[in-house]
């Protein structure tokens, strides 16, 4: 964070506080992960850099909102997964991410949050989270 800082570069900032999200949602520490994960977003946002890689922080984020019952929230930053310049994520695991967005705007708010959970487990295996 400090080089980053240091070379006046606010992508690898942000980087290095969605790393720390990251850490955060590692370490069980939960009620960190949500404000590192928005810092290094908003961060990211006000680059002229278009960082691709929000996965970092996003599938922390998810778990959490997830886990804590925020679904509409786990969904909005699920979806933020599959927009570009964000790196193209593997087949299987796009695929689900697709079908949260599908059956929230279906309105099947429990079929969102057991695709979402889905999807973290993939991530998990192919070592995103």
């Amino acid at each position: 964070m400090a080089a980053g800082k240091d070379a006046e570069y606010p992508e690898y900032v942000a980087c290095a506080i969605a790393t720390n999200a990251w850490l955060a949602w590692r370490d069980q520490r939960y009620e960190d992960v949500g404000p590192l994960a928005d810092a290094a977003l908003d961060l990211w946002g006000t680059t002229v850099v278009r960082y691709s890689w929000y996965w970092l922080c996003l599938f922390p984020l998810i778990a959490v909102r997830l886990s804590a019952g925020e679904i509409d929230e786990a969904v909005a930053a699920s979806r933020q997964l599959l927009v570009p310049p964000q790196q193209r994520l593997p087949d299987e695991l796009e695929s689900i991410l697709v079908s949260v967005g599908i059956a929230w705007d279906g309105g099947d708010r429990q079929g969102a949050a057991d695709k979402l959970a889905a999807a973290l487990d993939r991530a998990w295996d192919l070592r995103y989270t």
